[in-house]
């Protein structure tokens, strides 16, 4: 039986999926803030209906990180899955915790796409 886990699928706010694809398009926490900016006039030309409130409109983008670890890990001490699945998700936990969003890059990241488009 293969784990997946929460699939991150049903409603959530444009605000915070826009946050998410700010961070992920700009480059994570090696951020370009030219590219974030450029990506955030783009989506307001073309009428996108989120609007980034600040360090709070990245809730998703902790939460969904988080989950994916939180499955992986239940999946890799799991005796009830295939070792090959426990070695999978335990490469993806290990994997997942080096490239985690960091609290200071997403706080410079709101702060440098609130300046000047």
């Amino acid at each position: 039986m293969a784990r997946w886990g929460s699939d991150n699928a049903g409603v959530i706010s444009a605000e915070r999926e826009l946050a998410r694809a700010v961070y992920v398009w700009a480059g994570g926490n090696d951020f370009h803030a030219d590219s974030a900016r450029r990506l955030m006039r783009a989506y307001r030309d073309a009428g996108g209906p989120g609007v980034l409130k600040g360090l709070g409109s990245f809730s998703m983008l902790f939460a969904t990180d988080l989950n994916f670890i939180y499955v992986q890990a239940e999946c890799a001490v799991d005796s009830t899955v295939t070792a090959a699945q426990r070695e999978f998700a335990s490469d993806r936990v290990v994997a997942s915790l080096r490239s985690l969003p960091g609290l200071a890059a997403v706080a410079r990241l709101a702060e440098a796409i609130e300046g000047p488009a």
